[in-house]
């Protein structure tokens, strides 16, 4: 699962996971505090656990939205520019529990995927700022076709009058 931090709640909110909903985990925000993803984010270092259910950090609230058990599990930091954005982590490993290397392909992993969720918020600031850039410059276009034809039956009659003064 990722977990991404919202600045707003100052919480980890779920972005995607395989195996459950994430629309209903994206409806739980995990604490930074009381969790053990939360410790990963703060502490900016990855957690390995075999026994995740006997573990006073755990924060059960997400399990039990989905009904997912969650018995062994590795986090890593997800981090831009050695800055904290949110968490990857890894349950339930098949075949015994998480190790040194899992724990270094993970980070690769969460290298690679805070560096993919950061080109695209930019790409989506990009956009929005371009979309903004276009209704302001329509504006402008309909203000100058407005202003452009108020003024031109004023200016219609002053010439009137100009020329037949001229005459």
């Amino acid at each position: 699962s990722i977990l991404l931090y919202d600045e707003k709640r100052g919480q980890l909110v779920f972005a995607a996971a395989t195996g459950s909903d994430p629309k209903r985990l994206a409806e739980i925000p995990v604490p930074l505090d009381g969790s053990l993803a939360g410790i990963i984010f703060r502490e900016n270092k990855s957690i390995t656990l075999s026994d995740v259910q006997h573990d006073a950090r755990h924060y059960p609230m997400a399990s039990r939205h989905v009904d997912f058990a969650v018995t062994n599990l590795l986090g890593v930091p997800m981090r831009i520019k050695d800055q904290p954005t949110g968490v990857l982590e890894a349950l339930n490993k098949r075949g015994g529990t998480f190790d040194e290397s899992d724990a270094d392909i993970l980070a690769v992993i969460a290298s690679q995927a805070a560096v993919a969720i950061h080109n695209a918020r930019l790409v989506k600031a990009l956009k929005d700022a371009y979309d903004e850039m276009r209704a302001n410059d329509q504006l402008k276009t309909n203000f100058l076709a407005l202003a452009s034809h108020e003024l031109r039956t004023p200016l219609g009659v002053i010439i009137g009058y100009a020329s037949f003064l001229q005459e």
